[in-house]
């Protein structure tokens, strides 16, 4: 029995990879960011938005527009160094949304 599963298994992986082509492993990135300066001025539940990309430049390569912790609005480009494995996203723009919140209320 425990044979059959163990050939199951290989065949699986057999076809998988006749119909999807060759294993590859892409570039990946990862960004690093300080806590909230100002606890819950726009993220006051615990609650972020997700991430969106768009190509905004028309390069044809994503940037990437998400919310920090403590509010701010990041745009972000994927690593496009040389090398392989996980690189820092390179920081396009940041804007302090807190700041413009606060300014518009006075």
């Amino acid at each position: 029995r425990d044979f059959g599963v163990l050939l199951l298994s290989v065949w699986t992986v057999f076809v998988s990879l006749r119909r999807e082509g060759p294993i590859t492993f892409q570039k990946a990135w990862y960004l690093k960011f300080d806590p909230p300066k100002h606890h819950g001025a726009i993220v006051s539940n615990g609650f972020i938005p997700r991430p969106h990309s768009v190509d905004l430049n028309g390069d044809g390569k994503p940037e990437f527009i998400t919310t920090t912790p403590g509010g701010d609005k990041l745009i972000l480009a994927a690593a496009r160094k040389g090398g392989d494995g996980f690189q820092e996203a390179l920081v396009l723009a940041q804007i302090d949304i807190a700041s413009i919140v606060g300014k518009n209320r006075r």
